[in-house]
């Protein structure tokens, strides 16, 4: 049954009734299999009230799924050159070697941040560390103030490596035939005179 007029109204419920589909608009071909109980609208569609969504939604072809507990669960696939541009114009940018650029003012955690499968923590991308850097390992380009405790267990250098007359303090391990505990071998040596002490080795005498 064909209806041809400039507006149609009904008084009441307008209702598709015995499994068919209601279609507004004849030139598109709908993305979805329509089965019965169906709508496609072809153009514009604007809502007013609220929206009820039991199942699946799509966004340019990219399901989402509304979840039963009320929250919604997204998943989108953000292509080399684009980006997640958040209220604020903060950004959250991918490239092709998977590396992930957050732009903010201030980037924050509400609980601990971790740097996890063997990665490295980088501080700044203009200095070159002094140390090899394999993994779980911290490189910091300006300052760092701690007003805790740090708790060191390793070597320990202040300046540049192997360069005594910019070196300024360093830890190091005395020479004992036989091995000492960890809390009684460390020894600290101040520069005097761009040398460390009266030993020359790389160990205190």
């Amino acid at each position: 049954i064909a209806i041809t007029a400039a507006s149609t109204t009904v008084s009441q419920d307008f209702q598709v009734l015995n499994g068919g589909n209601l279609r507004v608009g004849a030139g598109s071909t709908p993305n979805l299999t329509f089965n019965d109980d169906d709508v496609f609208v072809e153009g514009t569609l604007e809502v007013d009230g609220n929206i009820r969504l039991d199942g699946n939604t799509y966004f340019n072809g990219y399901a989402t799924t509304t979840a039963s507990t009320g929250a919604f669960a997204t998943e989108s696939t953000i292509t080399a050159g684009g980006n997640i541009i958040l209220q604020n114009a903060e950004t959250i940018a991918n490239s092709t070697n998977g590396t992930v650029a957050i732009t903010a003012p201030s980037t924050t955690v509400s609980q601990d941040f971790q740097v996890m499968n063997g990665g490295n923590l980088r501080v700044g991308e203009g200095g070159v560390p002094s140390s090899t850097f394999n993994n779980d390992d911290i490189y910091v380009e300006g300052n760092v103030e701690l007003d805790g405790n740090i708790d060191i267990g390793g070597s320990f250098l202040i300046g540049n490596v192997g360069t005594p007359a910019t070196t300024l303090v360093r830890l190091v391990q005395p020479c004992f035939a036989v091995t000492q505990p960890d809390d009684t071998i460390w020894y600290l040596w101040v520069l005097n005179n761009g040398h460390w002490g009266t030993s020359s080795t790389s160990c205190m005498d």
